[in-house]
């Protein structure tokens, strides 16, 4: 008999795999550098955020407790959609040239240090994202200040990119999507005080 969990699971990987496959397949039909404007460079940005959203809110909400599976599945698949929306931009629409990046990033935010924030947002989930997946128990006891520093780095980025720097209605949903999570920490925090 299936067990619920492990439909979930089933579930969840296949969505996973299902929109990777796609942003996997640039490296096959788009030669570097060509196409700046791919859709699967917004995609895989857009992958990474939804991702982030849902396992932000289950990291926060799970604070001071070792992480349930839900949550590290969110957060580690959250984490392989930004390094792969860097392999696909690099790809697509620098050529792999570090300098075209940061003039792009020049060009769209106004400062070319600014990739240098991209690499750091990469850097960081990942390490925060290997240390829940390989020892949830020390993750889940690790001071309040560490997991509020990586979310406020991480938090940045991506209200930056959705919102302050997005478009149409993406951008109002980004919008929304940040005020339903600072609801719900706020509500967690309340619900968490004597």
């Amino acid at each position: 008999m299936w067990h619920p969990t492990l439909l979930f699971r089933i579930a969840f990987v296949a969505l996973a795999v299902g929109l990777a496959l796609p942003l996997v397949a640039v490296f096959r039909d788009v030669p570097a550098g060509t196409a700046p404007r791919l859709g699967a460079v917004y995609a895989s940005a857009w992958f990474a955020a939804f991702y982030w959203w849902v396992g932000a809110g289950l990291v926060l909400a799970g604070r001071g407790e070792t992480p349930s599976g839900a949550a590290r599945a969110w957060w580690a698949t959250g984490c392989a959609f930004a390094g792969l929306h860097v392999a696909v931009a690099m790809h697509a629409a620098h050529g792999w040239s570090h300098a075209a990046a940061y003039d792009h990033t020049a060009a769209v935010g106004g400062w070319g240090p600014g990739v240098f924030v991209n690499y750091a947002f990469v850097l960081v989930w990942a390490a925060d994202a290997a240390w829940m997946c390989l020892s949830p128990g020390s993750y889940g006891q690790r001071p309040w200040w560490a997991t509020w520093a990586v979310q406020g780095l991480l938090a940045f980025v991506v209200f930056n990119a959705a919102v302050v720097f997005g478009h149409g209605p993406l951008r109002w949903a980004a919008a929304a999507a940040f005020a339903w999570l600072a609801w719900e920490v706020w509500a967690d925090r309340r619900r968490a005080r004597p």
